[in-house]
Parts: C-alpha cells; structure tokens; sequence
C-alpha cells in the first residue's frame, strides 16, 4: 500500500483466533509475481502451520491473475498459483479497497442490512472503489466492481494538481457512488482535505437528492487498519476448519 506516498509491502501473520503474531514491512519497487517469495519462504519456514497466503493488492483478479495492476509488472500474472506451485499453500487475492471496506465493516459491526461504501483516493494512482451489501462484498460477475477511475476521463488523477480541482473530482466521484448504490455510510480514505468536503458532495448531488441521499460520512487517512482487517478476516474465512 502507500505509506507516506511511497509503495510499501506489508507481510503479516495471524492465528486462527485473528491475532497478528508478527509483522515486517519492505520497500515496494517495480514488484512481479515472485517478489514476494523471501518473504513468503521466511514466514512459512518461522510457522509452518500456515495454511493460507491472502494478498491485498491494487488492482484487480479474475481467477487468481492480476488483469489489472497499478504495478506494470503484476499485470496478467498468475499470482496464486505461483504459490501454489512453489509453496504448495492455498492463495487469493483481493482489491486493497475491496478488503478496506470489508475491514471498516468487520471492526465496526456494520449491520448486515446496511450498506457502506469505500473510496480511495491514492496520491500517485487513480480512485478505487468497494461495495459491502448486506453483509457481504459486492463484486460483480468478475469481482471487478469499483473500476471508477474512467467515470472521469477528463481527470488525470496520476498527475498531481490543484488540490481545488481533485476535490472537486472526488466531490463528482463521490456523487456518482451515492446514486449508483444509496448507502448509508461512505468512506473515504487517502490524504484528503476534509474542510467543507461533505458539503460539496451535498452540492453536487443537487436538491432535493443532496438533503435526502447524503450518506454518513467517514474520512480514513490511513487505510491500513481496515485494509489489514478485511485481508485478515478473508484468510480466516478460507481456513476455517482447515
């Protein structure tokens, strides 16, 4: 993910019980499938008992392959079964907002008849988007829902620009989130300036959409504690009774 505006790697392991027993953090540069793999190796070696390799990942999978990937080097890569092959552990790859949002809702006990909405807006890449249904993540017939960046192809959000402008991107993106899914809370998370932001989302919604559809709103600079939540949660769900 980006810390501090730079692409950071964040490996952990948990117990069955959701417990973190250890984590390490290493400079992301250029990645492919088998950096990961001293890593990977290292762990499995400390806890041989791990029956799980979950990746939270910007971009998107369809069958375990990155067909989309802020890194050029990832895009098309078969990262789970690498894996699979080479540590002979089940693997699955999730949307870094995707598991964001099911993380914000698993440490808050959303209620499952309640809808919440995840923004991220990264400094050096475009938005991305995750939906939590009732319950669950909504991801589409390839779980590629949250593709938001070309709602705005006049935006070059990978340029950095007037901050007024971006705001005003986000306040349009934001917009097209609340009509496309009515939810009742909406989180966004990255760097934004949050001074008067609620209100020109408000405002781009219009009357009288702006008074009735306005969502709870929620900023998270940091992504990591929800990022990590949801990936967490999601290996638990693979290994449960393994």
């Amino acid at each position: 993910y980006e810390k501090q505006g730079e692409d950071t790697a964040v490996f952990s392991a948990c117990d069955l019980l959701g417990n973190v027993v250890e984590t390490r953090e290493i400079p992301l540069v250029e990645p492919e499938a088998d950096s990961f793999d001293g890593e990977i190796a290292s762990f499995l070696e400390a806890y041989p008992s791990i029956a799980a390799v979950g990746f939270g990942i910007p971009g998107e999978a369809v069958d375990g392959r990155l067909v989309t990937s802020d890194y050029e080097r990832l895009t098309g890569a078969d990262i789970c079964g690498h894996v699979q092959r080479n540590f002979g552990r089940q693997a699955f790859v999730q949307n870094d907002v995707n598991a964001a949002i099911a993380g914000y809702c698993a440490r808050r006990q959303t209620p499952e008849d309640q809808v919440a909405v995840g923004i991220y807006v990264p400094k050096k890449y475009g938005p991305g988007m995750g939906v939590w249904i009732h319950g669950r993540l909504w991801c589409g017939r390839d779980g590629m829902v949250g593709e938001v960046e070309g709602l705005l192809p006049e935006v070059n959000w990978r340029q950095p620009g007037e901050a007024a402008s971006r705001r005003n991107a986000l306040a349009r993106l934001a917009k097209v989130c609340i009509l496309m899914y009515n939810p009742h809370r909406l989180v966004i998370y990255g760097d934004v300036e949050q001074g008067g932001m609620e209100e020109m989302i408000r405002e781009a919604l219009g009357e009288p959409l702006g008074r009735i559809m306005m969502p709870q709103m929620e900023f998270c600079a940091d992504l990591r504690p929800d990022f990590e939540a949801g990936i967490l949660s999601m290996g638990l769900e693979r290994v449960r009774g393994y």
